[in-house]
């Protein structure tokens, strides 16, 4: 069994941690009742990984921003670990052999491809369903395909404006989201993305023991391997997302392939945000909202540059954290329009339990009755499309260089 690092104590510091705790959230995102959960949630994982820092003699250096798309994870477990979905965390200059294996980061990521001809829907409906029964490896592993689960998606487009200047000829395009379960759980390379870390025996592993539930931590070796694991994977799901189209189409150019939920070194993860700082402001970058709205193919602008910063009003607070020059070197993009509740609701309570776990009284709008959930899969949603992409422009993060009309979304 994992060493166990008992600070329950705490709970008599709980409101000053927890104050604590918010000032290390730099959010952007939308103002909506999935945002304000989320941050609220956020704020219990935060504070569980400040004093897991402190404990374990690491400057207490966890923090989280977000982009626009800021919004509940319905990963129960990531929920419950009070992890928010849309940005990055990041706790040390990825020097520091200590990293957070709650936030599960499982190398999602999405392709992009122009296409010449149109697709024929029926058809492409039986290739797919034909070529994910057959046998698939890659590095000697089986691949699971797993297009039904979550949001995971198969999506042809049609181009409907491209802007001046931009090298994009093609009439279609598509856009293919899926993630990497072969790696949650133990493989032929080793433990998972998704262990049990309480029941691993290891000098490396601790389990610190907060106010706010229990948060495992690798250390050293054990926080080297797990790096190596998630980039691993992200190779393996780029590959198997590659594997997928060229299995489908004849015809198909990719023009981007990349994870946006993953670890990108010890002390940084992605969690449902593209990581621009590789790419040129040439290379075009996929944002996806609802069925009944336009994906756009999206260039990189400098961010988060000191004057956005500043006019988020991030300059003082990351200053006196000693983060700022960490803020500066953020250059990121939403990969979607994110969660909405839809039901109108707002929280207006949590109520902590024993074990750490929280419930929230959501407060109905129509009726003012009061809705009690342990995660946000208990509450019907959809998907954002307007207010994500008015932000990301506001906020100067990105430039819309092409339309894209949904014509086939496929998820089997």
């Amino acid at each position: 069994m994992a060493k166990v690092i008992d600070r329950s104590d705490l709970k008599a510091d709980s409101d000053k941690i927890l104050k604590e705790s918010k000032r290390h959230i730099f959010s952007t995102g939308v103002e909506d009742s999935a945002h304000d959960l989320t941050e609220l949630n956020c704020t219990f994982g935060l504070a569980k990984m400040l004093i897991a820092q402190e404990e374990l003699g690491f400057d207490k250096s966890a923090f989280f921003v977000s982009t626009p798309d800021q919004t509940v994870t319905r990963n129960v477990d990531r929920w419950e670990s009070g992890i928010s979905y849309g940005g990055i965390y990041n706790w040390g200059n990825d020097k520091d052999k200590i990293t957070f294996p709650d936030i599960r980061p499982n190398a999602c990521g999405m392709l992009v491809a122009g296409l010449w001809e149109k697709q024929d829907e029926n058809i492409l409906l039986k290739r797919l369903i034909d070529q994910t029964k057959k046998e698939t490896q890659i590095a000697g592993m089986p691949v699971e395909w797993d297009m039904f689960k979550s949001n995971h998606f198969l999506d042809i487009f049609e181009t409907v404006e491209v802007k001046d200047g931009v090298s994009f000829d093609y009439p279609y395009a598509l856009v293919l989201h899926m993630g990497c379960p072969e790696m949650k759980t133990e493989s032929g390379v080793g433990f998972g993305l998704y262990e049990d870390w309480s029941l691993i025996e290891s000098d490396d592993v601790r389990i610190v023991r907060t106010p706010y539930g229990d948060i495992p931590i690798l250390m050293d070796g054990m926080a080297e391997k797990y790096l190596n694991l998630a980039l691993f994977a992200d190779q393996f799901s780029n590959e198997r997302r590659e594997v997928l189209v060229n299995m489908l189409f004849e015809d198909a150019e990719i023009i981007y392939n990349d994870v946006h939920q993953c670890l990108k070194g010890l002390n940084t993860a992605y969690i449902g945000t593209h990581d621009l700082r590789k790419y040129s402001t040439k290379d075009l970058i996929p944002v996806t909202f609802n069925a009944d709205y336009p994906a756009y193919l999206f260039t990189k602008t400098p961010n988060l540059n000191p004057e956005i910063i500043d006019k988020l009003n991030f300059t003082e607070i990351s200053k006196e954290l000693g983060i700022y020059e960490k803020l500066k070197e953020v250059d990121f993009l939403p990969h979607g329009g994110g969660y909405a509740l839809s039901e109108k609701s707002t929280c207006d309570s949590v109520f902590q339990l024993k074990d750490g776990a929280r419930l929230y009284r959501m407060k109905m709008a129509k009726t003012g009755s009061h809705f009690w959930i342990r995660n946000p899969s208990q509450i019907p949603f959809y998907y954002r499309d307007k207010k994500v992409f008015d932000k990301t422009i506001e906020l100067e993060l990105g430039v819309p260089q092409v339309e894209l009309n949904p014509q086939i979304i496929l998820k089997i």
